[in-house]
């Protein structure tokens, strides 16, 4: 079994980490309208397969389908947690999702300074 842990680090003020951050948050809202697709969301897959050109450039290959990713998986959540979306999704957070480690290990970091492992 996994375990989950929050972990606060606090890390230096630098524009890079904040511009790549802002730019996740970015395509995650141009993503929430085509997924949401009427109150029919897509899956990741199919998300991906409609956007994935449309947005690459903006974040790295790794970081845009995980953007994808995420993006697909709020709407799955919302249905399975009894709440489908009524409308797309507005992604307010900064937040961006980083790789690290061993492959499958990831990195969520916040704009509020706390990292999850």
């Amino acid at each position: 079994m996994d375990i989950k842990r929050l972990v606060t680090i606090l890390l230096p003020d630098d524009n890079d980490l904040r511009a790549t951050v802002a730019a996740f948050q970015h395509v995650q809202q141009q993503l929430a309208e085509p997924c949401y697709n009427n109150g029919q969301p897509l899956s990741a897959i199919a998300l991906h397969h409609a956007m994935y050109a449309r947005i690459v450039g903006s974040l790295n290959s790794q970081m845009t389908c995980s953007a994808i990713r995420l993006t697909a998986g709020a709407y799955v959540s919302a249905k399975s947690n009894g709440k489908p979306a009524q409308r797309p999704f507005q992604f307010r957070n900064a937040r961006a999702l980083f790789l690290v480690g061993q492959r499958g290990r990831d990195a969520d970091f916040r704009a509020d300074g706390m990292l999850s492992i």
